[in-house]
């Protein structure tokens, strides 16, 4: 009888393992949600290993384990909040309606006071809020944004 050896189990981390914070947990399975989607809108195959992870995560789900846990989204910090990767999303899409309602070489543009009250009219904030956030510094302030990108 011959015992089979796992090369990897005498390995320990020689660093420490930086934590991913939930925001880039959620903001990851976006990014798989979005290859999902244009997987199916090329009709091109999944990435093997993501089909891998897939199956595995909703076979686990349906025999009971935490779909926080099979998805990864866990957060590191019980009840901490999911919020955050929403309101992410909600101003980029502003700020990206934002910079494509006012864009001068557009024949439709609007001046940006009418663009922050536009917005401030569907996610239900003030104008100043929005005008806030269009003007924060790590905002990306154009047409084309990434959800699943910091």
């Amino acid at each position: 009888m011959t015992k089979e050896i796992n090369p990897w189990s005498g390995l320990q981390a020689k660093v420490p393992i930086k934590k991913v914070g939930l925001i880039d947990k959620l903001r990851n399975l976006y990014a798989l949600a979005e290859e999902i989607e244009l997987s199916n809108k090329y009709d091109e195959p999944l990435r093997p290993e993501l089909s891998t992870w897939l199956v595995a995560a909703l076979k686990n789900i349906a025999c009971g384990v935490d779909p926080e846990v099979c998805l990864n989204i866990k957060p590191n910090k019980p009840g901490q909040n999911k919020n955050p990767f929403l309101i992410e999303m909600q101003r980029k899409h502003a700020n990206g309606f934002i910079a494509a309602s006012t864009n001068k070489t557009k024949t439709a543009s609007i001046k940006q006071k009418e663009a922050f009250k536009t917005v401030a009219g569907i996610v239900g904030k003030s104008s100043t809020t929005v005008r806030k956030d269009w003007n924060a510094k790590d905002t990306d302030r154009g047409e084309d944004y990434s959800l699943s990108k910091k």
